[in-house]
């Protein structure tokens, strides 16, 4: 595999990552990994587990997720930036407030030094919920998410989010995600 053929960016421009790209680039991560003699768990969120999971968007700007080791993940997440060309932040852990207490991962596969999970769909509408942000993709995404999973009435989806996230201490969040769950249902005509 040609790496500047899969990435061929300079530091100020946008990197986008496609399935190719993503396994390109956890393959460089493994590689790090094992010549460090460690062994690492990967947790793939956002835009990376749509992309995983749904096949509902061809690329992501970024990759979040939550990764162990943590102190040696950030030290080859910088050596792969610079080597790649590309912004440092490329893979990071500003995910980490969102995580569920109650998680639903799923294997996406094992490299030889490197477990990579990603999210099972409702786990991710659940944080996708949670966690929307105005200005991005993410209603969308959760409207295809519920199309996905195929829910009916805006009790499952309650009953979904509620799995996840019923007890979450920040009471605004949750008040926002309750409000995001009541407007989505009315237009897309939940029961």
């Amino acid at each position: 595999m040609n790496e500047t053929a899969n990435i061929n960016h300079s530091m100020n421009k946008q990197l986008f990552i496609d399935k190719d790209r993503l396994d390109f680039l956890l393959a460089k991560l493994n590689a790090k990994l094992k010549e460090r003699s460690l062994k690492g768990v990967i947790d793939l969120y956002g835009g990376t587990a749509m992309l995983l999971l749904t096949r509902a968007r061809k690329a992501t700007k970024d990759i979040d997720a939550t990764f162990i080791p943590t102190k040696e993940f950030r030290e080859i997440i910088k050596e792969v930036a610079e080597e790649q060309e590309i912004s440092p932040d490329w893979l990071n852990d500003g995910v980490k407030g969102y995580v569920s207490a109650n998680p639903d991962i799923i294997k996406y596969k094992d490299l030889s030094n490197l477990e990579v999970n990603q999210l099972s769909p409702k786990y991710l509408l659940s944080m996708k919920i949670l966690s929307s942000r105005t200005g991005t993709e993410d209603i969308s995404d959760i409207k295809f998410l519920i199309n996905h999973i195929e829910i009916k009435k805006k009790s499952e989806l309650l009953d979904i989010f509620n799995t996840y996230y019923g007890r979450h201490g920040n009471v605004s969040a949750l008040h926002r995600a309750l409000s995001i769950i009541d407007e989505i249902s009315d237009e897309m005509k939940l029961e």
